[in-house]
């Protein structure tokens, strides 16, 4: 596999006092996991648009998911929620009150994963229940999955699927301590 390959790029200005920036154009900017022939799949973080493209190991664009999507506003408890949690992080990486401002609307996806099966699993970002949409490796939808149990801290579980279960954690543990689950995969 190539090393050099450039799938996306994006510049932003920096803002050393306001983070939002860093976090949502940087940091969790993009989505994507690859499989084991070396495609890469992303989804770019985006309040409007629902789409994720499969690159091959040399960057060439094989696959492109899209699905209508409205953009849904966050309650002012949401909005107020993720500031807490981004103001939170700061604080642990020594970063002290940085601004954090953020969106208005839910993500379209907030994650992507390529399971044993090729199957690409996309995390929703609108449902508050972890909700995934599953489709096959020529973009063909199958199936929806949903975790209920995570309900009281779903927009903030992070996932990595894997090839026959997803891992899953909460990056806000309601429990103080970190816990790791196992989800087989159907």
């Amino acid at each position: 596999y190539t090393t050099d390959v450039a799938y996306s790029e994006r510049f932003f200005d920096l803002d050393p006092t306001d983070m939002s920036d860093f976090f949502k154009l940087g940091w969790y900017g993009y989505f994507f996991d690859t499989d084991d022939e070396g495609n890469v799949f992303i989804a770019e973080a985006s309040t409007e648009n629902y789409t994720i493209t499969g690159y091959s190991s040399e960057g060439e664009p094989f696959l492109t998911i899209s699905e209508p999507f409205t953009p849904v506003l966050k309650t002012g408890e949401e909005i107020e929620e993720e500031r807490r949690f981004y103001q939170a992080r700061f604080q642990s990486l020594g970063m002290g009150n940085m601004a954090y401002t953020p969106d208005e609307h839910h993500l379209a996806i907030r994650g992507v994963g390529i399971d044993g099966a090729n199957r690409i699993w996309a995390l929703s970002g609108v449902e508050a229940v972890p909700t995934f949409r599953v489709y096959d490796s020529s973009g063909e939808f199958l199936f929806t999955a949903s975790l209920p149990e995570a309900v009281e801290e779903g927009r903030f579980w992070r996932f990595s699927v894997e090839r026959d279960f997803i891992l899953a954690w909460s990056d806000s543990p309601a429990a103080g301590w970190q816990q790791f689950h196992v989800i087989p995969l159907p």
